[in-house]
C-alpha cells in the first residue's frame, strides 16, 4: 500500500480530522510574520498535493497577529496569548 493511500485508510477508519496547526515567532509587528504564515499555507498546499488529502483546517496566527494569519488562509487561530499577557507591557 502506498503513502498516499496509507493516509487515506487510516483518516478514513478513525474519522480524523487532519490539519497543519503552526505558531510563528512573536514579532512586534504583526505584519512581519506574513511571510512566514504565506510559506505554511503553501505547505499545507504542497502536502495536500501530496497526501492526496484534504487539510481543511490551517491553523495558524495568535492574538496579536490574527488578522495577517486569516489574510493569509487561517481557518482557526489561537487566542491564549490574551489571556497569558493581559496587563504585561
Amino acid at each position: 500500500m502506498s503513502f498516499r493511500n496509507w493516509w487515506k485508510v487510516l483518516a478514513s477508519c478513525l474519522d480524523w480530522s487532519l490539519r497543519v496547526d503552526v505558531y510563528s515567532a512573536f514579532l512586534e509587528k504583526a505584519g512581519q510574520v506574513r511571510p512566514y504564515f504565506k510559506r505554511l499555507r503553501e505547505l499545507r498546499d504542497e502536502l495536500t498535493g501530496k497526501l492526496g488529502i484534504a487539510l481543511p483546517v490551517l491553523s495558524m496566527g495568535m492574538s496579536h497577529d490574527f488578522e495577517v494569519a486569516i489574510e493569509e488562509g487561517a481557518t482557526k487561530c489561537a487566542w491564549h496569548g490574551v489571556v497569558w499577557t493581559r496587563g504585561i507591557k
